[in-house]
């Protein structure tokens, strides 16, 4: 709604650089002109479904630039650096754009002239009005932002202990407990509210216990099946079927 409402596609775009943490923590934008172009890239946290991830978020951004423009928006090539997964011409139907696999970055490409382009549901007071709501989600976010980094970091880590976590945000284990206590969180609470999430997603895609257990870092199907009871009172077969 917010970047809906902006006049120009460039002051959107500013914006999105600036607000998007709200919307997930699955990646980063940034934007860059090069060579007579303007691209927008997008730089992802995740390893897991990198791909998918990646061209679901610029299809994404792609047609709502499209939309909130009304059609004036129009992309010279989308870039991606994995690898084409279907036919060109069907990324092309669906995208209705150039496309570019195994590039160097993932990203949008586009005419920098194209950031002077009128937004159809222009509204300054509803765009004002949303940009204080968007800064007090973000000072919200900011005082969690230790929270979210150890979430982020065990999402691709699951196996890994509070030292580990530590040592990779470049602080001991007892900083961190400091950081996590004064925002009203443990890195136990954390680590398990996580990976029973992570073991929820994987079970309900129909992976076999014995390949979560191992991914989540537990020594076998039973030491897992007995956490899982504990976080959501049922086994994971139950789970599964329910």
């Amino acid at each position: 709604m917010l970047l809906m409402s902006c006049e120009t596609l460039g002051e959107a775009l500013d914006l999105l650089l600036e607000y998007h943490p709200i919307v997930g923590e699955g990646g980063d934008f940034a934007l860059r002109h090069a060579g007579g172009n303007c691209l927008l890239i997008y730089q992802p946290h995740y390893q897991t479904c990198r791909r998918q991830r990646v061209e679901a978020v610029l299809a994404c951004v792609l047609n709502l630039a499209r939309w909130v423009s009304g059609g004036e928006f129009a992309v010279r090539c989308l870039q991606f650096t994995s690898a084409a997964a279907a036919p060109m011409a069907d990324y092309q139907r669906m995208l209705g754009a150039s496309l570019q696999f195994d590039a160097p970055e993932d990203a949008l490409v586009f005419d920098p002239a194209l950031v002077a382009t009128p937004l159809i549901q222009a509204n300054i007071e509803i765009r004002d009005q949303l940009k204080k709501l968007a800064d007090k989600l973000l000072q919200d976010m900011e005082r969690g932002e230790y929270s979210m980094a150890v979430q982020r970091m065990l999402r691709q880590q699951p196996q890994w202990g509070k030292e580990r976590v530590a040592e990779a945000l470049g602080m001991s284990g007892r900083h961190l407990v400091r950081k996590l206590q004064h925002e009203g969180v443990t890195f136990k609470l954390l680590r398990s509210s996580l990976l029973q999430k992570m073991a929820e997603e994987r079970l309900q895609r129909g992976e076999p216990v014995s390949g979560i257990a191992e991914e989540l870092g537990f020594s076998d199907e039973s030491a897992f099946a007995k956490a899982f009871k504990r976080w959501s009172g049922q086994t994971p077969s139950q789970y599964r079927e329910q």
